[in-house]
């Protein structure tokens, strides 16, 4: 059985800058790290976390882009303001991120050697639908197969119940 060290259910909060850098990982290795204070709730108290952003500039086989430039996006949107990426290593002294930002945070549990813990998984401006890029309509008609969805959409349709106008349940 796992061991619970969460600090936080699943699910969106807010969270403010705290601290930033740049840290070694078990690789001996650079990762960017900012770390957040973040409000569990009313009444609840301030939980921190820190979320970890590779640097490697290596795509593996299966991912889009490299761990850097997902990291150089997520510093981006938290309002990184260095030159270049190394300036993140001066710390919150650097000036290169505000502190007290306040970002959108998407909080995951986390599965490492039996224990489950609270993990970052998304950063994004507060308000901001993420990484999201809305289609238009012509758009999705090229990309997906409209004759099959059209007869899958009229089959349930049928199957479910419909309910008489004026119930209020």
């Amino acid at each position: 059985m796992s061991q619970d060290k969460r600090q936080l259910e699943c699910g969106m909060y807010e969270g403010e800058v705290e601290n930033y850098g740049i840290m070694k990982n078990s690789k001996g290795e650079p990762n960017a790290f900012i770390k957040f204070k973040i409000n569990k709730g009313e009444g609840q108290g301030f939980a921190e976390l820190t979320w970890f952003g590779g640097l490697s500039d290596k795509v593996g086989e299966k991912a889009k882009k490299s761990p850097a430039a997902y990291t150089i996006s997520t510093l981006l949107d938290c309002g990184f303001k260095g030159k270049e990426v190394e300036d993140l290593a001066l710390g919150t002294s650097g000036d290169t991120i505000d502190l007290g930002r306040v970002m959108a945070l998407t909080i995951e549990d986390n599965l490492y050697n039996d224990v489950v813990s609270s993990r970052i998984k998304w950063i994004n401006p507060v308000g901001s639908t993420g990484k999201m890029e809305t289609m238009g309509k012509d758009e999705v008609t090229t990309k997906i197969n409209s004759s099959a969805l059209r007869a899958m959409l009229l089959k349930e349709k049928e199957a479910k119940p419909t309910i008489p106008e004026g119930l209020d349940f």
